[in-house]
């Protein structure tokens, strides 16, 4: 397992809510203004290998 998918492992398990669902203000905290609107900011400039897994951790938040 990579550092990367660790990190966000590690991330989601302290920040899921009891509902399952990301909190939206826990992605705030993250990205700020940039994860308004579904992270679309974040993900168009995220290196290559994160794409998929911001992708994922937004999803989690529509869901």
């Amino acid at each position: 397992m990579h550092q990367h998918d660790k990190l966000i492992n590690l991330a989601a398990k302290k920040i899921l809510a009891p509902s399952g669902m990301f909190r939206r203000g826990a992605l705030w905290a993250i990205w700020g203004r940039a994860s308004e609107n579904g992270g679309g900011k974040i993900i168009k400039t995220a290196p290559d290998e994160l794409k998929e897994k911001y992708r994922r951790v937004f999803e989690l938040v529509k869901s």
